[in-house]
């Protein structure tokens, strides 16, 4: 069990409460993305295929070969974006933030999460050592969710969002730590204004994996049809230097 910190006014937990690439990445075989029966039915016609990445005939379980793969990708991936972050200027990098937080007089810089207790709206979460923001809503509570960002750990086959090349970092990958600044701003029109400031935010400081407005898609159900293809459309990534 992790100790309890207050953080932001809030008593919150978590194993690791800075990101670190010692614990980044612990091999976890469970499967967290559900798969249709076609996709069970085509592996169980050739098993072959199928052992290279499962364990089981359900596809719950990941084989050891895939799981140690994937891990040795997620720390590449870890380690290039902590080069791109190192090489970011950190006057640069305030001269954006401050640029996003004047789109509206209504964000207010918060001191304590208690203040934000059954308040929905955006929020924006600062990592200063790592020159990031990260834009997010909620229609519910933003004390709540923004502690379960710190409370969270980023599932082991969820870590990479696109190429090893490519993606960003999670921001459930990050301890409640490595938060330094909040800033929120309460409405109901969630949807729009998170899109409008992710659009705003020079991309090189922004840890949103999507555009504003798109949630993550963890299934290949056919409701989830057209949440994919606008997943892929609004995917955000980085080009890092290899």
């Amino acid at each position: 069990m992790g100790a309890f910190i207050v953080h932001f006014g809030v008593k919150t937990q978590n194993k690791n409460l800075l990101i670190n690439r010692d614990n980044y990445a612990t091999i976890d075989k469970k499967v967290h993305f559900k798969k249709p029966q076609f996709i069970i039915d085509m592996y169980k016609n050739d098993p072959d295929k199928r052992k290279k990445t499962y364990d089981d005939e359900e596809l719950t379980i990941y084989s050891d070969s895939w799981c140690l793969k994937h891990q040795e990708d997620c720390l590449k991936n870890y380690d290039y974006n902590m080069i791109f972050f190192g090489k970011l200027d950190e006057k640069e990098f305030n001269k954006h933030l401050n640029k996003l937080i004047k789109y509206s007089s209504k964000i207010k810089e918060v001191v304590n999460l208690n203040d934000y207790s059954g308040v929905e709206g955006i929020y924006i979460l600062v990592l200063d050592k790592y020159k990031q923001v990260y834009i997010g809503q909620t229609n519910t509570c933003i004390k709540t969710r923004i502690m379960s960002h710190w409370r969270k750990t980023k599932e082991f086959d969820r870590l990479l969002f696109g190429q090893v090349e490519s993606s960003i970092l999670s921001i459930d990958s990050f301890g409640a730590l490595d938060t330094t600044r909040i800033f929120v701003y309460p409405t109901y029109n969630t949807h729009k204004i998170e899109r409008d400031l992710v659009e705003l935010m020079n991309p090189d400081y922004l840890l949103n994996r999507t555009s504003g407005g798109i949630g993550s898609v963890d299934t290949y159900t056919d409701d989830k049809a057209t949440a994919m293809v606008a997943v892929a459309a609004g995917r955000k990534k980085r080009e890092f230097e290899t």
